[in-house]
């Protein structure tokens, strides 16, 4: 099953957990897997998976390498700055553990999140591609971004205040901002609380 927003009012479940002191540790996980990597829990339909080739063909490296392991609908995107540097031949592995141990410990069905850059990556420079992001906000059929950290955050909405919490575009897109890996790593224990505390309420109903 996917995740029903409906059942979700985000601002007031963060801040009911905020005030009620719930501080949630990530516990240490040293296994390491490709962030691109999940998986949709059913195969797409052959009217939806030709216009998912179709788009794949379009996109330029690193996206099209993500695209080929996806299978939308997924109910979420999730992005960071370097997200584009960590799919490339020299990852930096913190952040990727990071995010493993993230996704782990909430224990989600595979295919609600899809991971998608927003910038390309050329040593040393990162370089916004807003036009290839939405694209596959879009094509994933995501109802809800999580952008973790300031510099993502003010990338793609450069006419909002960076603040981590809950907001929504015009269109009714969901928008997540949490902490990014810069500011959790190597152990901010405050940092991973808070975006554990976001995150949580983002989940399915058990």
């Amino acid at each position: 099953m996917g995740l029903d927003l409906r059942e979700v009012n985000m601002p007031s479940a963060s801040l009911i957990l905020y005030q009620a002191g719930i501080r949630h540790l990530l516990p240490p996980d040293d296994g390491l897997a490709p962030a691109a990597d999940q998986q949709a829990q059913e195969m797409p339909d052959p009217e939806r998976q030709e216009q998912h080739e179709a788009v794949e063909q379009g996109y330029p490296a690193p996206w099209s390498t993500v695209w080929s392991t996806l299978s939308p609908p997924y109910t979420m995107v999730w992005t960071y700055w370097q997200l584009s540097e960590d799919l490339g031949p020299s990852p930096d592995q913190q952040r990727r553990t990071l995010f493993k141990t993230i996704l782990n410990s909430l224990g989600w069905p595979k295919g609600s999140v899809a991971f998608w850059p927003l910038t390309s990556y050329t040593p040393p420079d990162h370089t916004p591609r807003l036009d290839i992001f939405w694209s596959g906000v879009s094509a994933v059929q995501a109802q809800m971004i999580v952008v973790f950290g300031a510099q993502a955050f003010r990338t793609i909405f450069p006419e909002r205040t960076s603040r981590f919490g809950f907001t929504s575009t015009p269109e009714g897109l969901q928008i997540v901002h949490v902490p990014g890996p810069q500011d959790m790593l190597p152990d901010n224990r405050e940092m991973k609380n808070l975006t554990w505390s976001m995150l949580c309420p983002l989940g399915p109903s058990r």
